[in-house]
């Protein structure tokens, strides 16, 4: 698009878009959860996403423990979705977010579809150099 001469993009979620009923569950959970302000500084998240099991890994006569999810939706995309329907209720703005570890499972055989998240607020500082971690590869 453009306007006075400049070209700027604008994207726009549909309001029927299943984002936004997530966004709004995550939201009302949030409140429900924490009616404390939004948290001032840096900030980690833990994040545990669990969809639900699709039919090729139902099984009647073995255990279904939850198993790692290795299809759409993508894991980044989960997170913007999830830091958006925070924002404003657990931190001011997702910017404030420094830390993150996230993980996406199937649900094991006795629950259903849900979301494990722990907001807490980090130290500005590095105390330590954690190098290189075992099993992890650096790249230049």
């Amino acid at each position: 698009m453009q306007a006075g001469g400049r070209t700027f993009a604008h994207n726009v979620t549909p309001t029927t878009h299943p984002v936004n009923a997530f966004k709004a569950a995550v939201q009302l959970a949030a409140r429900e959860a924490y009616a404390g302000p939004p948290l001032d500084g840096p900030v980690s998240l833990h994040v545990e996403f669990y969809f639900p099991r699709p039919g090729r890994l139902r099984w009647k006569k073995r255990d279904m423990p939850a198993l790692l999810h290795d299809t759409k939706p993508d894991l980044e995309n989960c997170l913007k979705s999830l830091m958006d329907a925070l924002t404003g209720i657990a931190f001011h703005d997702d910017r404030q977010v420094a830390k993150v570890s996230a993980e996406k499972w199937y649900t094991d055989g006795g629950s259903g579809p849900r979301v494990k998240v722990e907001v807490e607020v980090v130290s500005g500082e590095r105390t330590e150099d954690r190098g290189q971690r075992t099993g992890v590869s650096r790249v230049a």
